[in-house]
């Protein structure tokens, strides 16, 4: 009988997991491509993107923070397609599902078919990486480098020698990846340490000769990438001070340097509500490192190798260790979380089954209740294109249409499709906490019967809102005969004549 259920649950496993891994890789896929299609407003972010890949020459990557391989592709798009946001969106959504299908081919290299099934649930469910398969960012893109990197790693791995034709396949590969990724550099580096040191532990010569030429090829790709594009990144002082909080404490010293790896380790996963019961994903990576590192070593250390490479570049205050700018190690912290997972299942099936299923349960319930309702609400930031629209319909001749300072990127992106020309509206100042600023450039619209006051990206400092301050003044010099809300966009109309 025993013998029976065994070979029932083998003939299940040979022909249902297969079944089930392409069920959730269409899951995974078709999330990305119905939020590609809800096609929300461009934010404040993207507006930036579309004007470099849109105003800018097609060969100008001057711009030190896009990769210029991502905005080469970027413009040609928009040259074939059009300036549309499904035209800038596309490229991005091109990587997020290539990013499906290659991440089930890196985690087959190391976790057992349970595991991969859980991998590619974590995967295919995981909002963030939703989220940027749509956005006009480069983030998609680095995600779909890092794992191209990982899976021809384990190709060289496996090999005991390199013919030259491989080599070249390598040199070529990894060195157009430096130009679409930035995070590609701690990729690259970080596989490369290792694998050379194993080819070096296994006394193969030739092998490690071969690796130190593909390896130093790569390097000269980045170096000449550095002199040509990002040596520019010193000039950009903001940068720095933004991410102040995200730099890694080189020499951790005191116990608020100990608190901020902690910090960065739950913050890691409730980015994005990824996975907001962030103790339970820490723990079954921990458990999944454990066991990861029993089983095999070299697969181990080329998986986080480039997060230690990121976390030391974070030390030198060259690259922040923070959300979106670290959505290329999630790969590699999924593929370990989920043989963390397997083992937490299989722990406590002798004891007490329950458990292992509860926390699987708690851990999985989340990203599976938020990306079924993301599907008939899908997440947007700044809707600030309907609110456009209203003004466009509601507008008399003699109005005076003003634009709040930070909303301006957006709106002109938007303005020519809604028939708003040079003139026809007024971009308001930014004044940085000087409200006295803010006063005088409202008191110029006085003596004006129709005023359109439009918001987006709205700062709020100090426990100041800008937009209720300004409303608030201008609710004392008028009156408000209109408004329209959308999300994190509004506008209002103002009678300014006496």
């Amino acid at each position: 009988m025993k013998e029976g259920i065994k070979s029932f649950y083998s003939i299940l496993a040979k022909y249902l997991y297969p079944r089930l891994e392409w069920i959730i890789i269409f899951i995974g896929i078709a999330l990305r491509i119905v939020r590609y299609l809800s096609n929300p407003s461009l934010w404040l972010d993207e507006a930036y993107h579309a004007y470099l890949i849109i105003k800018f020459p097609f060969l100008d990557f001057s711009n030190p923070f896009v990769p210029a391989g991502y905005l080469f592709i970027e413009r040609l798009f928009v040259k074939i397609f059009g300036t549309g946001e499904y035209s800038l969106r596309l490229f991005p959504l091109i990587c997020g599902i290539s990013s499906v299908i290659l991440f089930y081919k890196f985690v087959r290299n190391y976790l057992s078919r349970k595991a991969v099934f859980l991998a590619l649930f974590l995967f295919s469910l995981c909002e963030p990486l939703i989220y940027f398969s749509s956005e006009v960012k480069q983030y998609s893109s680095d995600v779909l480098c890092s794992l191209i990197l990982y899976i021809m790693a384990h190709n060289i791995r496996q090999k005991e020698r390199i013919n030259i034709a491989k080599a070249f396949l390598y040199i070529v590969t990894g060195a157009v990846i430096i130009w679409f990724s930035h995070p590609a550099l701690f990729v690259s580096a970080g596989i490369m340490v290792v694998l050379i040191l194993s080819s070096f532990k296994q006394n193969n010569f030739k092998k490690m000769i071969t690796l130190i030429w593909i390896a130093s090829m790569w390097l000269a790709s980045f170096i000449f990438n550095y002199f040509m594009i990002l040596q520019n990144y010193h000039n950009y002082d903001w940068f720095i001070d933004t991410y102040i909080n995200s730099y890694m404490p080189l020499l951790p010293l005191s116990l608020k340097d100990f608190r901020w790896f902690i910090s960065v380790s739950f913050n890691f996963f409730k980015y994005m509500d990824a996975f907001p019961l962030s103790g339970i994903a820490v723990l079954t990576v921990i458990i999944g490192a454990y066991e990861f590192l029993k089983r095999d070593k070299i697969g181990f250390y080329i998986i986080t190798t480039p997060i230690l490479f990121t976390l030391f570049a974070s030390g030198l205050h060259k690259y922040p260790f923070t959300d979106r700018l670290i959505l290329f190690l999630w790969p590699a912290v999924l593929c370990i979380m989920a043989a963390g997972v397997e083992q937490i299942l299989i722990k406590t099936k002798k004891i007490y089954p329950i458990l292992g299923w509860l926390i699987v349960i708690l851990l999985f319930f989340h990203p599976l209740i938020y990306e079924t309702l993301a599907l008939i609400n899908p997440p947007r930031k700044e809707e600030i294109a309907p609110v456009i629209s209203y003004i466009r319909n509601k507008r008399q001749p003699g109005d005076i249409v003003y634009v709040y300072a930070h909303a301006k990127v957006p709106f002109e992106y938007y303005a020519s499709r809604f028939g708003f020309k040079k003139g026809d509206y007024i971009i308001g100042i930014k004044a940085a906490n000087n409200w006295d600023r803010y006063i005088h450039n409202l008191d110029k619209f006085r003596g004006n019967k129709r005023v359109w006051v439009l918001f987006s990206h709205v700062r709020k400092d100090n426990g100041i809102d800008e937009e209720k301050y300004l409303l608030h003044y201008l609710d004392k010099i008028g009156h408000k005969i209109d408004s329209y809300k959308a999300k994190r966009a509004s506008v209002y109309l103002y009678y300014l004549s006496n």
